[in-house]
This record gives structure tokens, sequence and C-alpha cells, in this order.
């Protein structure tokens, strides 16, 4: 009778140690099976977030790029300060005129997000200078300017789109407006322009 008690609980050790086994192998697949649904589902959430960054910046960008041409057209046809730029003046009323065209521009340039440069050239009185602070290194500044003087202006009037150029192994997005003997550009490194991207 001992015998047949033992052998009963041997039997019942080795079935629930079985069952246990069995158990635990079906536990850990389902854990795998449910870990690997949330990292699926977690990386594809961050994609769309990620994505949705991305189309907020560029609409962002976009928006501030339209808002750059949209102040270029209004200085280069209503600023007075800059069409009396290009009409002969004395020292002090040039250096007073330019004075106050710089302040207009740095207003404008503190308001953007991405830093920019603007340039201003009068073809009158031939003149070329910065109408904001530069934000481009100083021999970018002189490979743009040789750059300016060879560029075609009758085909940018065409194209009327930002124009991307490399100077100095630097990239940059060039925009420029003419209008009745003036031209204005505004100038924009595509490195600053990706930098909020590069944290993502």
């Amino acid at each position: 009778m001992k015998a047949i008690h033992r052998s009963t609980r041997d039997h019942s050790i080795q079935f629930f140690s079985r069952l246990l086994f069995l158990l635990l192998v079906v536990n850990t697949l389902i854990n795998l099976l449910i870990g690997g649904i949330s990292r699926n589902f977690i990386k594809h959430q961050n994609m769309l977030h990620l994505e949705d960054s991305i189309h907020i910046y560029a609409d962002s960008l976009n928006t501030e790029l339209h808002s750059v041409e949209r102040f270029m057209y209004s200085t280069i046809s209503h600023n007075d300060y800059l069409t009396e730029l290009n009409t002969p003046l004395d020292f002090t009323d040039f250096h007073e005129n330019l004075k106050k065209l710089r302040i207009d521009f740095t207003e404008f340039q503190y308001q953007m997000d991405s830093p920019i440069t603007f340039f201003i050239e009068t073809r009158d009185i031939p003149h070329f200078f910065n109408a904001s602070s530069l934000q481009l290194p100083y021999l970018d500044y002189v490979q743009l300017k040789d750059h300016l003087k060879t560029y075609d202006k009758e085909t940018d009037k065409a194209r009327q789109k930002w124009q991307r150029i490399s100077l100095n192994q630097h990239d940059y997005l060039l925009k420029s407006l003419h209008y009745k003997g003036k031209a204005i550009y505004a100038i924009i490194s595509t490195q600053d322009i990706l930098k909020p991207l590069q944290k993502l």
C-alpha cells in the first residue's frame, strides 16, 4: 500500500513539474509575442511622431521662407531708404539711410527662427553691402560676392525661387529679388535649416 501511495505521489510531482514546465514555455512564448507586438507598436508610434514632427517643421520652414519673400518684396518696392540709397547722396545722408535700412532688416532678422543674412545691391549708384548682421563666415561672404557678380539676374527673375549654392564647401539657399535698379539677396545656411531636425 505504501508503494502505491509513493508511486502516486511521485507521479503527481512529475505530472505537476511537466505541467509547470509547459505553462512556463507557453507563458514565455506569450510574453515574447506580446513584447514583439509592443515593440512594433512603439516603433510605429515613434515613426508617426517623427513624421509628424518633420511635417510640422517643414510647414514652419515653408512659412518662414514665404515670410522672408514677402518682406523682401515689400522692402524693395516700398522702402524709401533703399530707394534713396540708389540716388546720389552725400556721405551723411547715405550713412543715415543705410543705418535706418539696417534697423528694418535687423528687426526682421530677429523674428526668424533660422539665422538669415540679407544683402543689398544698388546699380544706379553701385553699392553692395550687408543689410543685416552676417550669419556666414567671411570667406563664404567673399565667395558669395564674387558669385553674385556673375549671377545671371535675368534668368533669376524668371525663376523666382530659392536656389541652392555652395560656397567653400558649405551649402546655402539663396533668394534674390531685383526691382528698378535695386536688388535684395537673402541667404541661409542649409546646415542651420537642418539643425532642429538633428535633435529629433
